[in-house]
């Protein structure tokens, strides 16, 4: 299969990009800059440019400014921008040359806040600003026309050297963590492996079409995922942190969607048509892998 990925220098796109190629996959990268290679593709996210596709199986899209940094207008302007020109370039780009099958980035921010709520993948998009950038994000996936599409919604992800888990981690090793908020808000979550499982399984399925969620199929409440660091890494997790201060810190609507969301969400199209073998379905072994 020849497959180019977008974000390929970003975490889950080295994961997927080691995992294709170990298989005997041809895998280019998608590039800002002029292609120094074969391997690479060059594309202009903003401006609406990308060099052919001819020739590809497939497009994995996982490119889009970082959702982590502080939620000022001009970022937040980043990061709905990124995600609806990126994609609307990569959709027409398919189109234009024939490429059968896009699968696409998204997340469970689609949802919005939704207490205890089971969320399976017909639930309605929820509310704010993460909800609305999903929105976006996944329509214009789907004007990639002549292409099966699926985009998947995403969970917090679990890998012991990039992404959440360091920074989540880091309190507790200095002797300082604990719940966040009440702690009773559902966290959905996908160890890394069993992610790029699911991308490489979504390649090989390209009847699998509309969205998929990517997380494990036990999510936690905050408090047992704080819980859960501290005894992984053999530390306390006696300080928690008020939803005041969060607020204080990040900004009141970027902690509120960030952090003290709750999202019960279930990986059902997973389960029952994508049929993955889970390397991580609990959490403990997760944490014990990662932070060992």
């Amino acid at each position: 299969m020849r497959v180019a990925i977008s974000g390929a220098s970003g975490m889950v796109g080295q994961a997927l990009s080691e995992r294709l190629r170990a298989r005997g996959d041809e895998v280019r990268s998608l590039v800002r800059r002029a292609a120094k290679s074969d391997a690479e593709i060059r594309w202009d996210p903003t401006g609406g440019e990308v060099d052919s596709l001819a020739g590809l199986d497939a497009v994995v899209h996982l490119a889009g400014a970082s959702v982590a940094e502080r939620w000022t207008d001009s970022h937040k302007k980043r990061i709905r921008e990124s995600r609806e020109l990126g994609t609307r370039a990569l959709a027409q780009a398919i189109a234009r040359d024939g490429v059968p099958r896009l699968v696409s980035a998204s997340a469970v921010g689609f949802y919005g806040d939704r207490g205890d709520e089971v969320l399976e993948e017909r639930a309605p998009a929820g509310e704010g600003f993460l909800a609305e950038v999903c929105e976006i994000w996944e329509r214009e996936a789907h004007q990639a026309e002549g292409a099966t599409v699926a985009c998947v919604r995403i969970g917090i992800v679990l890998d012991g050297d990039d992404g959440a888990l360091p920074k989540m981690a880091m309190p507790f090793k200095f002797g300082v963590g604990g719940r966040v908020g009440s702690g009773e808000q559902w966290v959905s979550w996908i160890h890394l492996d069993d992610l790029v499982s699911i991308f490489v399984a979504l390649l090989d399925r390209a009847d699998v079409t509309g969205a998929v969620n990517a997380v494990a199929p036990n999510p936690a409440r905050q408090k047992d995922l704080a819980d859960a660091i501290a005894k992984t890494l053999r530390r306390p997790a006696w300080l928690p942190v008020p939803k005041a201060a969060m607020r204080l810190v990040m900004g009141s609507e970027m902690a509120d969607e960030m952090l003290l969301v709750s999202q019960r969400v279930r990986p059902a199209r997973v389960e029952q048509e994508l049929g993955i073998d889970w390397r991580f379905a609990e959490l403990r072994p997760a944490l014990e892998d990662c932070l060992r």
